[in-house]
Order: structure tokens, then sequence, then C-alpha cells
């Protein structure tokens, strides 16, 4: 990935271009890198599951889309992950649309995305003291990885879940999760 442009925006920067353009950016330490549009079942996976947790979230807790940024202060990185659950009270850097304290990521997986996801951006991810599960969605084939830690000094403890009758276990929110619901009404996207 190269920057777009060959001199460091500030993050007020970096916001004024989000709003003047049509395209969603990542922000690291002042370099911005384009994103690219996803694809339909990409789109399609992540509204499911967008769905499915904000009907199962206890009160005080919600769902984001990739709309809103997720701001990683410690390493100066601003991302828009496909799905993030924040619970109150939320907060973040409102001048650029972001929160910081998000309790669970999701990131659906393309091919061009997949490596870069499960390595240097889950590391970016894990410097934020809030985040207790990070999981990670398969966008051609049923199977959902999970990375959890009970708490901000723990381990990561990782589990994968395949196949149309898997249950999907996301230990953040205890909840259980048929595969299915991952994947409803996407085939053929």
């Amino acid at each position: 990935m190269e920057p777009i442009l060959n001199k460091k925006l500030s993050l007020a920067e970096y916001q004024r271009l989000e709003e003047e353009t049509d395209t969603r950016y990542e922000y690291h330490d002042g370099e911005v890198f384009a994103m690219s549009e996803a694809a339909r079942k990409h789109s399609a996976i992540a509204a499911n599951v967008n769905i499915l947790l904000g009907n199962s979230l206890p009160a005080g807790c919600r769902t984001f889309d990739s709309d809103l940024k997720v701001y990683v202060e410690a390493v100066n990185r601003g991302f828009h992950p496909d799905v993030s659950v924040a619970c109150r009270p939320i907060t973040g850097p409102e001048e650029i649309n972001a929160i910081d304290n998000p309790v669970l990521l999701i990131e659906v997986l393309s091919p061009g995305t997949a490596d870069y996801d499960r390595g240097q951006k889950f590391w970016f991810f894990s410097q934020l003291s809030s985040l207790r599960e990070y999981v990670l969605v398969e966008q051609d084939r049923w199977a959902v990885e999970t990375r959890y830690r009970p708490s901000a000094d723990a381990e990561w403890v990782m589990a994968y879940f395949e196949g149309e009758q898997a249950e999907v276990v996301l230990r953040s929110f205890d909840l259980r999760v048929p595969m299915a619901k991952f994947y409803q009404d996407t085939e053929g996207l």
C-alpha cells in the first residue's frame, strides 16, 4: 500500500479529506491510504453481523458499521472496521467521528486484506485496552476466527469455527450464533 499524498495530514485534515470525497481512508500516523470498495458478499455479511449483534447486545452497548472510525491513540491510527461494538460511555475523538473504546471488532476478510487483517491490523487493534474480542469472518467460505482476551493484560485466546452447522461463540458478550446467520442470503452475490 502506498499513501495517497506526499505529505502527512493532521487528524483534522484526515477528517476533512473523508468529508470531501466518497472514499474511506485508513490513517497511519499522518499518512492516509485509500480503502477499496467492499464486494457485495462482503457488505452483506457485514450487514448480517451488524443486525444479529444489534439485536443481541445488552442495554448500553451498540453496534456501528464501517462509516464510523475506530481510533487507536497509542499508535495514532484510524480505521473503518466492518462492524464495531462499544458500550457506554462511548468515547473517542468527535472531531474525526471516531470511537476509541470498542469492546468487539469484526472484519470480513477479502482475498486482498486477509493477511493484513490477521496480522498488522490485529496488532494495531490490540493496543486498545477496551478491546476484548477480534473476529475475522471469511468472505468466500463458511469460517470464523475469534481472538478473545478477558482483560487488557491477558493473553489472546484464539478459536476457529467452520462449516454450515457450526455455532460461533462470541465470548465478549457470551453469545452463541449459528454460522448460518453470518452467511444468510449471501450465496450468489
